[in-house]
């Protein structure tokens, strides 16, 4: 017994000794080991990473979250248009208060009251509404839909039907009037137009022998009576080119007729592609609102007549462009004539009574 307590106290100091010794050295080599690199496999590259960004952003009203993914980078990641982000307050208009509008700003807007448009300000284009100085030609508030719907058409500045069955009915007369996209007068208003201005004109000798004003005088196979273009060396012509004259008045038509060069059977003088454009508050045949009626190819065969049929509008300014000709590499082209007319306006009797 007492042996036995003499070895228990000679090994208690001796444990002691080995854990002060062991327990550092186990600690020392977990910490080591958390710290040492991973293993690099032969000819591969270890991954180096790149953040994009540090912190989350906006691109206009685009929201951008700054991830990090797997590779324990940063990513950029456009969540696009967020409600309550990038100063977004609202994405419709069910959004915001009874009283306000969703604006293009994605803000909540009181909505405005209609202001009249000062009497002196023209043009104002792009509100959805015809303002002063506003008009079917030039703007495009004020258009019909008869591009969409053929039963409307632009006549006088205004958006009226023009189908027989959609006569405007006149109660004092009992009649229904208007205009129809089949009648028409026949005389030529083009030849009472009033001013001309082209691109291109021909000359001769430094002389000019053929402006856009040959193109409305009547004339068809005389040489001296069509409108001619042409370059003073053997160069192609640029195009386009276009010749655009004014009518006496303000007219409703719906029916031209356009002429190919007739003077001869040269077809280096033929146009090919062309359109027809009209105005009605153009004052120089190149300012104003344009909208484009007519666009087609003629035949390469000199004297060719093509007719052109559209719904009645209003028309005060004409323009031909000329796209193309038959043969790209002439110095000259002819046009003979273009000839307008006047969409008749009728008034049919009341069918109940018993008028014709």
């Amino acid at each position: 017994m007492i042996i036995n307590n003499l070895i228990n106290e000679n090994e208690v100091p001796l444990m002691k000794k080995f854990l002060f010794i062991i327990v550092p050295l186990t600690l020392i080599l977990l910490i080591s080991s958390c710290q040492r690199s991973p293993p690099v496999l032969p000819g591969i590259e270890p991954v180096q990473c790149t953040d994009e960004c540090s912190s989350d952003s906006c691109n206009s009203f685009n929201y951008i979250s700054c991830l990090t993914t797997s590779d324990g980078c940063k990513d950029k990641s456009d969540e696009g248009i967020i409600k309550g982000k990038c100063g977004v307050e609202c994405l419709s208009t069910f959004d915001c208060a009874t009283t306000q509008l969703c604006s293009k700003s994605y803000k909540c807007e009181t909505k405005q009251k209609d202001i009249p448009t000062p009497t002196e300000v023209k043009g104002v284009c792009g509100n959805e509404k015809i303002d002063s100085g506003e008009n079917c030609g030039n703007c495009i508030d004020a258009r019909c839909s008869s591009a969409i719907q053929a039963s409307e058409s632009c006549i006088n500045n205004i958006c009226k039907k023009y189908e027989a069955h959609n006569f405007e009915y006149f109660q004092d007369i009992r009649k229904y009037c208007g205009y129809t996209s089949s009648d028409y007068n026949p005389d030529n208003v083009a030849l009472k137009s009033i001013k001309s201005i082209e691109t291109c004109t021909l000359k001769i000798n430094d002389i000019v022998t053929a402006t856009a004003a040959q193109l409305f005088d009547g004339g068809i196979i005389e040489v001296s009576k069509q409108w001619s273009c042409g370059t003073k060396s053997s160069q192609p012509i640029s195009m386009p080119q276009s010749a655009a004259f004014e009518l006496e008045k303000d007219t409703v038509s719906n029916r031209m007729k356009i002429v190919q060069n007739s003077a001869g059977n040269d077809d280096g003088r033929n146009i090919n592609k062309y359109t027809i454009e009209t105005s009605v508050d153009s004052t120089d045949g190149k300012n104003g609102y344009w909208i484009k009626i007519h666009e087609s190819n003629l035949r390469n065969k000199y004297q060719t007549v093509e007719e052109i049929r559209f719904e009645p509008t209003s028309i005060k300014w004409i323009r031909v462009n000329v796209l193309s000709l038959h043969n790209p590499t002439s110095n000259i082209f002819t046009l003979a004539e273009l000839e307008v007319y006047e969409a008749r306006y009728m008034c049919v009797g009341d069918i109940n009574s018993g008028e014709n």
